[in-house]
């Protein structure tokens, strides 16, 4: 039977944690399925997981680190040293996999012979309502963040109307390219994502310029060459947050 790795990092948050969960335990097809639960020390997660025999609960002493795509870089890479499953995925604790998210990324890997394969994904905030298409809510800077919109729309990235990020490469050099592929909506060879890991240096242009670990993950995977496409399904339900929830740059 084909062994499959979630990864999941979380913090005190224990009703999204359980919705993440639960959506793992729905997922179809014929897979032995591992959820590992990376947690600092001196949070609660054991407390209120440990019942839960199905989950390989993992300890990890907490750094000070403002930045962080960095920090999640280095803990990202931190977890692939564990993991010995065939295939693996990463979850956050406030999104949620589709009942059939990772059977139709693998049965895209097998049926091309890929080394990876992703979803879509749809975004909500953070009281369960779809988000609207009609701004950008990744930047802080509303002028920035409106460009990147209008981008985005020209682009299909982003539709006026739909909650539905059309994730995927979009090869352009206008520094208003913000397509990607987000960490969630990936399904790796376990072999393949070890063998490439994680950038986790990062310059002040990345630090302006919001790049984040899966933008650097994408640009690694492009230079190796890695095999994979997309099964277009929005599979992923996403939870905006922070200051995703500014509606600031409608136009």
């Amino acid at each position: 039977m084909t062994s499959i790795a979630v990864i999941t990092f979380s913090v005190d948050r224990p009703k999204l944690l359980f919705n993440c969960i639960n959506s793992v335990r729905c997922q179809l097809g014929d897979f032995q399925i591992q959820h590992y639960i990376f947690f600092p020390k001196h949070s609660k997660v054991r407390t209120y997981c440990k019942s839960d025999s199905s989950l390989q609960l993992i300890e990890y002493d907490d750094f000070n680190d403002n930045h962080l795509a960095r920090k999640m870089a280095l803990l990202r890479q931190m977890a692939l040293d564990y993991i010995e499953e065939d295939f693996l995925c990463f979850l956050d604790d406030d999104n949620e996999f589709s009942n059939i998210h990772i059977l139709s990324l693998f049965n895209l890997i097998q049926l091309h012979s890929l080394e990876a394969a992703h979803s879509i994904r749809y975004l909500v905030y953070s009281d369960g309502s779809l988000y609207s298409g009609d701004f950008f809510p990744w930047h802080p800077d509303s002028i920035r963040a409106t460009e990147i919109y209008k981008w985005c729309i020209h682009n299909r990235v982003l539709r006026v109307g739909s909650p539905i990020i059309y994730d995927g490469v979009v090869i352009s050099d206008d520094p208003n390219n913000f397509a990607c592929v987000d960490m969630n909506e990936w399904l790796f060879r376990t072999e393949i994502i070890q063998k490439i890991g994680f950038d986790t240096k990062f310059t002040k242009f990345d630090e302006q310029n919001m790049v984040g670990e899966d933008d650097k993950l994408l640009s690694r995977i492009l230079e190796e060459g890695v095999n994979f496409t997309s099964s277009y399904l929005p599979t992923v339900k996403y939870s905006l947050g922070g200051f995703s929830n500014m509606k600031s740059t409608e136009i």
